[in-house]
């Protein structure tokens, strides 16, 4: 309604599908990007299009992207979100090459956003578990001062709990 009275056109846009990177994975980690990337291709179309340049834009939301497009998106990175982090330094003192130390890297503003570092976390650690039994995991989240840790921490452990994670 706002939108209509300001003149502005709106757009609901759907996520992406992995199909649409012909094989190559997002670089930032998670389900959730799927949908930032359905917005970043949305803005990027909207964009070329403004500027004339509607020979690079998508097809449309079922064709696979443009090179450009795929590469842009493949190769995203935020350091400190979903990041995994191995500790070198200690990986390369174990005597035992079964152990490492990672750190998981993330952040949370929200109780949905803590579930969501949550499912992450579970879902990245259960698929080192098959590679590293014995690696230690540390899970590190920024909570700015603004927000409360007490009303997150709990959608952590439940979230983790839920996914099979360990914390």
């Amino acid at each position: 309604r706002r939108a209509s009275e300001l003149g502005i056109s709106l757009q609901v846009v759907d996520p992406l599908k992995p199909h649409q990177l012909k094989d190559q994975h997002l670089g930032l980690q998670g389900e959730h990007q799927y949908e930032n990337a359905g917005l970043a291709v949305a803005l990027a179309s909207t964009w070329l299009e403004k500027q004339g340049h509607v020979d690079r834009m998508p097809l449309n939301h079922t064709d696979p992207l443009p090179d450009q497009f795929i590469r842009g998106l493949s190769s995203a990175s935020l350091q400190g979100r979903a990041q995994i982090v191995p500790d070198s330094q200690v990986n390369s003192e174990e005597k035992d090459r079964d152990s490492s130390l990672v750190f998981y890297l993330d952040g949370a503003h929200s109780p949905e956003s803590m579930e969501i570092c949550a499912r992450w976390f579970s879902h990245a650690t259960k698929e080192q578990s098959q590679t590293c039994s014995k690696s230690r995991k540390i899970l590190l989240f920024n909570c700015m001062s603004v927000r409360d840790p007490m009303r997150l921490l709990p959608h952590l452990v439940d979230t983790a709990t839920q996914n099979g994670g360990a914390l």
